[in-house]
């Protein structure tokens, strides 16, 4: 079963909303205030606009969204330029719908694109977490879970961080390999102080959760090792 969110401006009680959606998904209605911390209980997400008015506050919302998850992202609107479509699929969007069509094929692209997500994580999932034992990796939403519970929402460089730390626990992972494997060639190798950076943010995260946030140890002069 899938779960899908749709943000709070949807009529809660229109039946033709939940005829849409095919019967494997299971549909949760998310406020637009608190969304960013339910990302983690669903799989999907779907946005509904009527009037200009809210287009900049969706855009907005996207943005936000993508700068902490790639969870897929649906937006259905009445009427929609070209111009718009591109912003939209620019910022990030899977698929854009216009009401008319919503139906089936909005119900074909989340099944489909959703068996996708759900077979990759599974083969991400078994690789990470065969390696650590007290951190679950979240790939749908950039997020990692420890074994009592905490969460922890990371935007996608920090998300990228831990993922590669988790690989390995207690085997440091130099600043020059991980510079290249979060940044590619678009940073210098070895940025310590980029880097430094980003594990500040990741640590800064774990505090605000309780979490020790010295589970990510630094080994001098050679880079950063996630304990265990």
């Amino acid at each position: 079963m899938f779960k899908i969110g749709l943000l709070d401006n949807y009529n809660k009680n229109d039946l033709d909303t939940k005829q849409t959606f095919d019967t494997r998904c299971e549909i949760y209605h998310l406020s637009k205030e608190t969304v960013i911390n339910q990302l983690s209980m669903i799989d999907g997400l779907v946005m509904h606009y009527r009037e200009n008015a809210e287009k900049s506050e969706l855009y907005e919302q996207v943005v936000i969204i993508r700068n902490v998850s790639v969870i897929p992202i649906w937006v259905v609107s009445e009427v929609m330029s070209s111009r718009e479509r591109l912003t939209f699929l620019k910022l990030g969007v899977l698929v854009i719908i216009k009401k008319g069509i919503f139906d089936e094929e909005l119900s074909l692209s989340l099944v489909n694109a959703l068996k996708i997500v759900d077979h990759r994580r599974t083969i991400t999932n078994t690789r990470i977490l065969s390696q650590s034992k007290n951190i679950e990796i979240i790939d749908s939403n950039c997020s990692i879970r420890f074994k009592e519970g905490q969460i922890v929402h990371l935007t996608r460089l920090e998300f990228q961080l831990i993922l590669e730390l988790a690989k390995e626990p207690n085997k440091a992972v130099s600043y020059e390999e991980l510079t290249t494997l979060i940044w590619s060639d678009s940073v210098p190798k070895g940025d310590i102080y980029r880097l430094a950076n980003l594990v500040f943010n990741v640590r800064k995260k774990l505090r605000e959760e309780n979490i020790d946030p010295s589970i990510i140890k630094t080994i001098r002069s050679r880079g950063y090792m996630l304990t265990e």
